[in-house]
């Protein structure tokens, strides 16, 4: 499955129509057939719904800029339900494509599209990459919206620095004022700002920005923290099923991973993501994170067995300890407790597609990167659930920045120039003919008379060691002779020379000048409205 790269292209990996059919299966009797503690996977979602969506519509209202009129919004709990998600990033607009997928999806299907903001995940930038330069040589330019925060989660970062933040809409749509676009930032990025003022966290202003923008064009898609859905009760039984059956849980993942490796022929042991590691003194490495408010540094949840209890860790320093044979009442207070005292356990990324799948999605939207990682969820929810796994659809597409027209030039142009240049080198006789001078026609006559004298020399069957090495003279005066009749003519070709460099160098900066013209990875923030409106609005 690749990345469509071209201009306005598009990926949707079943059809929509084909996805509309997914739901209707996902809603059978499968989830009957697992149980978790004493309830039915099917009672569990009924719960999570309730939780998940009442804290969805209240955390809308939040961040829509119309709360009156999200809080009055109802979803029923059998309402069909299209779940996507992604980290708080000012992301490109094939990873904001995922987004409408969902509203066309739940449309259809008379269902309800949540977005699930993965705050849990580790801030990889807090800046933007914004083109600046020469249409002929461009390049890019960082412009933060926040101090640097690297590795830490998103729901960790506050803003630091609120001028800077403010400022940030007004700073980027200067720079993008050469290439004469007024981008969406620009008149957008007040509703970021009013989150602000607002109190808002950081992940909330930028959901803000982004939603708000959204629902002005008709997408009436629900939001939610992942960090939230990580405190409700219904994750909480999750995480104890997954914590009392540990070691099956590890064998299943490591046993999906492989099959996964070994399916797709990749070697390296890390990827698409490390085994869960069982240590010699007895800890066992759990499927989560754990961090606290003091050391926003993520770390892996360890698990350990000592005298019938169940001892949590984070690699550092013990976190609690329960009973294991009464964990499913001792282990939520615990966890209220450890939340109030800064220590927040998250899941990571195979968990979190785990949890939503199963627990309260009847369709989840991909990217590509997260469908191939999914591959590997499949496998883990048939070997540790033994049951089919619900549906994905990936959706991926690409819009490139139109902030200078792209060259007419292709790679195939840079090889026919290098061959020249080779050509001329090495074969310039190729580049004569019948109406060049004599002395040249004899020079090329003479290097034909060498290469056949060459070819002569060449048939040695017979000679003896002696015999060929007597021949070494001659055939060092004919290289040197052909070297030296090279040389001539090439200087008869200087022009073409100097011409095919020229142009040589020439296409290759605008190839390099194309690399970023046709450059996906741009944000949606920088592109003109009514460019992102128009392609994003119809794309399904």
């Amino acid at each position: 499955m690749k990345v469509p790269r071209a201009n306005r292209s598009v990926l949707i990996e079943p059809p929509l129509f084909n996805a509309a059919d997914l739901v209707a299966a996902s809603n059978g009797e499968v989830f009957n057939q697992v149980r978790i503690g004493d309830s039915s996977l099917v009672q569990l979602r009924a719960l999570a719904r309730k939780e998940i969506l009442e804290l969805a519509v209240n955390y809308t209202a939040t961040v829509s800029g119309h709360p009156q009129e999200v809080e009055n919004k109802t979803v029923a709990l059998d309402t069909p339900l299209i779940l996507g998600g992604h980290q708080p990033e000012l992301f490109h607009p094939g990873v904001w494509a995922k987004n409408f997928a969902m509203h066309k999806l739940a449309s259809s299907v008379g269902g309800q599209a949540l977005n699930v903001i993965v705050d849990n995940d580790s801030v990889a930038a807090t800046s933007l990459r914004v083109p600046v330069g020469t249409r002929e040589e461009p390049c890019t330019e960082r412009i933060a919206f926040t101090q640097p925060s690297f590795g830490m989660p998103w729901e960790a970062v506050q803003i630091q620095n609120t001028a800077q933040f403010d400022a940030f809409g007004v700073n980027v749509a200067n720079k993008m004022e050469q290439w004469d676009i007024e981008p969406l930032i620009a008149s957008r990025w007040s509703a970021a700002v009013k989150s602000r003022q607002a109190g808002g966290s950081l992940v909330d202003c930028l959901t803000s920005f982004r939603h708000q923008t959204e629902r002005d064009w008709g997408i009436d898609n629900l939001e939610l923290p992942l960090s939230s859905i990580c405190e409700t009760d219904t994750f909480h039984v999750f995480l104890i099923d997954v914590l009392q059956r540990l070691e099956e849980f590890l064998h299943a993942h490591n046993t999906a991973l492989a099959e996964y490796r070994k399916a797709e022929g990749i070697r390296r042991p890390g990827r698409p993501m490390p085994d869960l590691q069982s240590q010699p003194d007895g800890w066992l490495e759990a499927p989560f994170w754990v961090w606290s408010v003091e050391s926003p540094q993520r770390r892996g949840l360890l698990v350990s067995i000592e005298k019938g209890d169940m001892i949590l860790a984070d690699g550092e320093q013990e976190l609690g300890r329960v009973s294991l044979d009464n964990m499913a009442e001792e282990l939520p207070p615990k966890l209220k407790t450890l939340y109030d005292n800064g220590v927040r356990i998250r899941t990571r990324a195979i968990t979190t597609t785990l949890f939503l799948r199963l627990f309260l999605g009847d369709l989840f939207v991909h990217g590509i990167g997260g469908g191939m990682y999914d591959r590997v969820t499949d496998r883990l929810i048939e070997k540790f659930y033994g049951i089919k796994p619900p549906p994905i659809v990936i959706v991926s597409a690409s819009l490139w920045l139109p902030f200078a027209e792209q060259f007419e030039v292709d790679a195939d142009r840079e090889q026919q120039l290098e061959r020249q240049l080779r050509d001329i080198r090495f074969q310039p006789e190729r580049f004569l003919d019948e109406t060049s001078s004599p002395d040249a026609q004899s020079l090329v006559a003479r290097k034909e008379q060498l290469i056949f004298q060459q070819h002569a020399a060449e048939q040695r069957h017979g000679l003896s060691r002696s015999e060929r090495r007597e021949l070494h003279p001659a055939n060092r005066e004919r290289f040197d002779e052909f070297q030296m009749i090279d040389r001539e003519l090439q200087q008869l070709l200087v022009d073409e020379r100097e011409a095919a460099t020229a142009e040589l160098a020439n296409v290759r900066q605008q190839l390099v000048a194309n690399r970023l013209i046709r450059d996906r990875e741009f944000s949606f923030g920088l592109y003109p409205e009514q460019v992102l409106k128009e392609f994003l609005t119809n794309l399904f």
